[in-house]
């Protein structure tokens, strides 16, 4: 399951995530018309992204370009040149920045579950991600995720984890491969405490 494939089937269980803006148009007028039909001032900015058009079958891309930006004209503008710099096989999509202060990821493999968590904004969490920056927390669960071992910092709450035991029961299992292969799952805390889900990939 590919990055947008992820996001649209966590949309299907009604979990807390990203709507994206998905630019298939590459000139400047329908860049700039489609840019319209979405945008409004949001003063933490917009998230710029890469990816292939939704894969259920496909793997999660890595190593695409992504950016931050603030103005209208500057999201035209970046969308336009992000067109040029990816190949044509991907496509650019965006949303509003989710303000997050901190994130992780939870590991499901068989009923065993890991999360790995750290503590910063956007940025700061993008580099924890993508495997720049070690844990700040590490949590191992029991079967069930009735009880678990914490070593490290104190970064998610007792609430935190209870989300994600509840996300945990949503998923299909048999839908997304878990019975077979470990899922890891992106999250994030935001400033106004709410959950935030980011991709869901298969690990083979």
């Amino acid at each position: 399951m590919n990055k947008l494939a992820s996001i649209y089937y966590l949309h299907s269980l009604g979990l807390p995530t990203i709507h994206p803006e998905i630019i298939l148009k590459n000139d400047e007028r329908n860049v700039r018309s489609n840019v319209d039909s979405f945008y409004f001032p949001y003063e933490p900015g917009w998230v710029l992204r890469c990816g292939k058009l939704p894969d259920k079958k496909g793997v999660v891309e890595r190593g695409l370009p992504w950016e931050i930006v603030h103005e209208k004209e500057e999201l035209v503008d970046r969308i336009i040149a992000l067109q040029k710099e990816i190949s044509s096989k991907y496509v650019v999509f965006c949303h509003p920045v989710a303000e997050m202060i901190r994130g992780g990821i939870m590991l499901i493999e068989g009923d065993r579950v890991v999360v790995e968590s750290a503590k910063g904004g956007p940025k700061e969490l993008s580099s924890f991600y993508r495997g720049y920056r070690n844990p700040e927390q590490q949590i191992i669960f029991n079967p069930g995720m009735l009880s678990n071992k914490r070593i490290g910092e104190d970064v998610l709450s007792n609430a935190d984890l209870l989300d994600l035991r509840n996300i945990e029961r949503k998923l299909n299992w048999a839908e997304i491969n878990a019975i077979s292969d470990p899922v890891a799952i992106e999250f994030s805390k935001l400033k106004n405490d709410a959950l935030y889900v980011h991709d869901l990939s298969v690990v083979n």
